[in-house]
């Protein structure tokens, strides 16, 4: 990959600074694509049932579905962060605020610190 998860967490600590709605929101995409890209190298992960996940639902649900505790725990903050991103990307017609950037930060940094 040329880009890392790290570099998408730093911009996204970056876009923080501008103190507006609009870098809030951007904060938020690239937090939950810190942690996306992270998540995509764990191995081992088996396919959820069903065909009704699409590419972001399918390693969300594979991650808690993990035998390991740790992984399912990572799947459940993974979920958070991109209900978060999601809000941010798609409900431009809601207010978002810096605390929810920062929200989706701290789930991506603590994603990458266990992975």
């Amino acid at each position: 990959m040329a880009v890392s998860a790290d570099e998408f967490l730093k911009s996204a600590e970056q876009l923080l600074l501008s103190k507006t709605e609009i870098s809030f929101r951007n904060a938020a995409s690239r937090a939950y694509y810190a942690a996306y890209h992270r998540c995509l190298l764990v191995e081992g992960l088996d396919a959820p049932q069903g065909d009704n996940f699409g590419t972001h639902q399918r390693l969300i649900k594979s991650l808690q579905q993990s035998a390991s505790m740790k992984i399912r725990a990572v799947g459940y903050m993974l979920g958070q962060c991109h209900s978060i991103s999601i809000i941010a990307d798609y409900n431009s017609e809601e207010e978002f605020h810096e605390h929810q950037a920062q929200e989706a930060i701290g789930f991506a940094r603590r994603i990458i610190e266990e992975l």
